[in-house]
This record gives structure tokens, C-alpha cells and sequence, in this order.
């Protein structure tokens, strides 16, 4: 009986830990999906536009956004390269 006691005294605090660990984790995990407002919004605004005839997903803004941010300043020092050649 003092062995059960002592066990359970042992396994409570990791229960509390681990319920409270899955609580934060649901909770960020609902704050990262909803996180990037540079994306979230071109597509609301998108479909708006269009009536709702096209819905883009967010993904898909998540993806052209940072293909831009790697490609843009590529291009900008291409653009400067051919300048500085003339």
C-alpha cells in the first residue's frame, strides 16, 4: 500500500507536466498557423476581388513570398552587374 502511495506521489507531478506541455502545445500550434499576416491577407484580398471564383490557400502565398524574398535580391544585383557594364 505505502509503495502504491509513493509510487503515485512520483507519477503525478509528470502527469500535471505533460497535460500542461500538450495545453501549450495546441495552443501554439493554433497561433502558428494564423501567424503570417503577409500571406493571410493577399489571399483573403484575392478572393475578394474575384468573388470568391478563386480561392487560394495560404500555403500557396507562403511559398511565392519566400521564392521572392530569395529571388529579388538575385535579380537586383544581376540588374546592377548589367548596368555597371554599359
Amino acid at each position: 500500500m505505502l509503495s502504491a502511495l509513493l509510487r503515485r506521489a512520483r507519477i503525478d507531478p509528470i502527469c500535471c507536466d505533460l497535460r500542461c506541455q500538450r495545453a501549450l502545445d495546441s495552443a501554439l500550434s493554433s497561433v502558428e498557423h494564423g501567424a503570417d499576416p503577409q500571406t493571410d491577407a493577399p489571399a483573403k484580398t484575392l478572393a475578394w476581388l474575384t468573388a470568391g471564383t478563386i480561392k487560394p490557400r495560404v500555403d500557396g502565398f507562403a511559398m511565392l513570398r519566400l521564392m521572392l524574398l530569395a529571388l529579388l535580391p538575385q535579380i537586383g544585383g544581376i540588374v546592377l552587374m548589367i548596368g555597371r557594364a554599359r
